[in-house]
């Protein structure tokens, strides 16, 4: 179960898309989930493509990897030749994440999730516009 409501929209579509819902529910989900694939794609397929164009290249031309230890535990991440290149590739990188793009939500009542236990209010709030809430 989610709790953490930076994981984005994607998760919470995929953590209702878990739990058994009435058809109309699952149809407005995946056709959501379907809608959000490619531009979830592009997006890192950009963002890779930035790190591995600004970042140095080893002998091979390859990008460079530098081992780092983040809260404990070594990751590996781009190394740059200098602070200033990092923080230009940054700021193209919070450019991209800052795109805005058009994606298709079909929406559903509250009333069609009414009684589903396992739906927490956590998800409804994380999916937004997409539960239209009926009076």
């Amino acid at each position: 179960m989610l709790t953490d409501p930076k994981q984005g929209f994607l998760a919470y579509l995929s953590e209702l898309n878990s739990i058994k819902t009435p058809g109309k529910i699952t149809l407005a989900v995946v056709n959501t989930i379907k809608g959000c694939v490619q531009p979830n794609e592009d997006y890192w397929t950009s963002r890779k493509a930035i790190f591995e164009s600004k970042c140095k290249k080893d002998e091979s031309g390859k990008p460079a990897l530098v081992e780092v230890m983040n809260q404990g535990i070594a990751m590996q991440e781009y190394d740059f030749e200098t602070d200033q290149e990092r923080i230009n590739c940054m700021n193209e990188i919070v450019d991209l994440q800052n795109k805005e793009i058009e994606i298709i939500v079909y929406p559903f009542s509250s009333k069609d999730i009414e009684g589903i236990e396992e739906i927490s209010g956590n998800v409804i709030l994380g999916l937004g516009a997409m539960v239209e809430f009926n009076e």
